[in-house]
């Protein structure tokens, strides 16, 4: 039998520097580490550049970046291989692609679902573990992160062209595994469409799905005998006060023989940001399990996520058009009423239709990649 062990966003921050610069497995992951040991091979997302000479790009949302030390940890952790599918691994541009990614290789690392350019990022990582080839791929949505004419990053999902690879990729693997960086932040359950990828990533031949990049543990779903875990959480990623979502996770565990099976581990964030084994798994597993028997009824999904689309829209509509930070916290506090002042129903109505439609939307996307840093 073989076992592969899934962490999942892993990422330095102000907390833990020290402890990923330390070189030191034992102080970043404590009583973790014998679970990692008595596996045959480990992976993680990696969600973060690593480069000791950082040039961050202009965008929305937090650039993140780590010294080229906190490999050493990485690797005395245990970690053999990174996905660099995500939404932060253009942080620094084409430089921090490339940083990471040789960075990586020089202690002996592997890397897949980023790369120099588009074929690069689209290569799997396949490895053979007692005698069982495992195969993986991971995929990004569309933000600053992905790879396109020539420039460096993620591998993006290409919902006409990746499923059919990933078909294809099952004919000479034992087992197929899938990581995709998508969903919503904070938000536990699945959105309708993510459902419909991670099914059709099960049709196409995956027996393990993970969807990273949400932040909290969401929940899981057993689909045609293949097992989609819909929010992994943080394993590494600082400890926040007061927030519980934040400072929990899954550890994955992938055990191959006769056929696929899956185990899942409780984790947390102590308060200086290193991780260890849940004290009180149930805290995180009663939960868990519950939002899990909820997720086949499409009712419920649809419902639930109507109102957190709800909860959410003054930030939305507020970054939609284009304020800046204070503005999207005032409309935020106002309730929406900002936004309600400044733009009519019908020119709300007539950006919905530009966004919700295909061609349109196509049309938007050309226009403002001009504006791309």
């Amino acid at each position: 039998m073989s076992k592969i062990l899934i962490f999942g966003d892993i990422c330095p921050t102000n907390d833990t520097i020290q402890s990923f610069e330390s070189g030191s497995g034992e102080r970043l992951m404590g009583n973790v580490l014998p679970l990692i040991k008595d596996a045959d091979y480990c992976i993680a997302n990696l969600e973060c550049v690593i480069t000791d000479h950082p040039t961050p790009v202009k965008k929305c949302g937090p650039i993140l970046y780590g010294s080229t030390k906190c490999m050493t940890t990485i690797a005395d952790v245990g970690i053999q291989a990174v996905s660099l599918a995500n939404n932060h691994i253009r942080d620094c541009g084409d430089e921090g692609v490339q940083s990471t990614i040789v960075t990586c290789n020089h202690y002996h690392i592997e890397t897949f679902g980023a790369g120099v350019n588009e074929e690069m990022a689209a290569l799997p990582l396949i490895v053979e573990v007692r005698g069982k080839k495992i195969g993986f791929v991971s995929f990004a949505e569309r933000e600053f992160n992905y790879t396109k004419s020539g420039q460096m990053g993620a591998k993006a999902l290409d919902l006409f062209e990746d499923y059919d690879r990933i078909h294809e990729l099952r004919k000479k693997v034992d087992c197929m595994i899938v990581l995709f960086h998508g969903g919503i932040e904070n938000y536990r359950y699945p959105s309708p469409l993510l459902m419909k990828k991670c099914h059709k990533f099960v049709d196409s031949g995956a027996d393990v799905v993970l969807v990273q990049h949400s932040h909290c543990v969401g929940a899981y779903e057993q689909y045609k005998g293949s097992t989609i875990l819909y929010g992994q959480g943080n394993s590494i990623f600082g400890y926040r006060r007061g927030n519980e979502a934040w400072n929990e996770s899954l550890l994955v565990s992938v055990e191959v023989e006769d056929k696929v099976s899956v185990k899942f581990t409780a984790l947390e964030t102590q308060s200086d940001g290193t991780v260890c084994l849940s004290h009180n798994p149930e805290v995180t597993m009663h939960p868990f399990m519950e939002r899990s028997a909820m997720v086949t009824d499409i009712q419920f999904i649809e419902t639930e996520w109507q109102k957190f689309c709800n909860s959410i829209e003054p930030l939305y509509l507020s970054m939609l058009y284009g304020h800046g930070l204070q503005i999207n916290r005032l409309n935020r506090l106002l309730k929406n009423n900002l936004v309600r002042l400044l733009y009519s129903k019908w020119q709300l109505n007539v950006t919905n239709n530009l966004v919700r439609c295909d061609a349109h939307r196509e049309v938007l996307e050309t226009l403002l990649n001009k504006y791309n840093y």
